[in-house]
C-alpha cells in the first residue's frame, strides 16, 4: 500500500514508564520507557549548561547518523509535553 496516512488526535493520552536506567558518564543517563505499552530503547537524558550559563535538561529519543549528510535523525517520536518530560525525570532519579 503506498501513500501516507494521517490523523489528529486532539485528545491523546501518553502513559509513560521508566522500564530502566542506568547512569553512563558525566551524570547522562542511558534508559529505556513504554509508551501506551510500547518499548523505546536507547533514550538518554542529559542534564546541561549553555554558552549563555544558562542551566537545562534534555531527553534525546532513539536517533540514527545519516550516510548522505552525516546529522543525526530520530527514528522514534511523540509529542513530550513538559508534564510528560517532568514524569520522566521523577522517574529516572528513582531508578538511579
Amino acid at each position: 500500500m503506498k501513500g501516507k496516512t494521517t490523523a489528529k488526535e486532539t485528545n491523546v493520552t501518553y502513559e509513560v514508564e521508566v522500564t530502566r536506567a542506568k547512569e553512563i558518564k558525566d551524570g547522562t543517563v542511558a534508559f529505556d520507557m513504554k509508551v501506551n505499552g510500547v518499548t523505546i530503547y536507547g533514550c538518554f537524558y542529559r542534564e546541561y549548561t549553555s554558552k549563555e550559563g544558562k542551566e537545562g535538561t534534555m531527553i534525546s529519543l532513539p536517533s540514527q547518523k545519516s550516510e548522505k549528510d552525516g546529522k543525526y535523525y530520530n527514528h522514534v517520536f511523540f509529542p513530550m509535553t513538559k508534564e510528560i518530560k517532568d514524569n520522566i525525570i521523577a522517574q529516572l532519579e528513582k531508578l538511579v
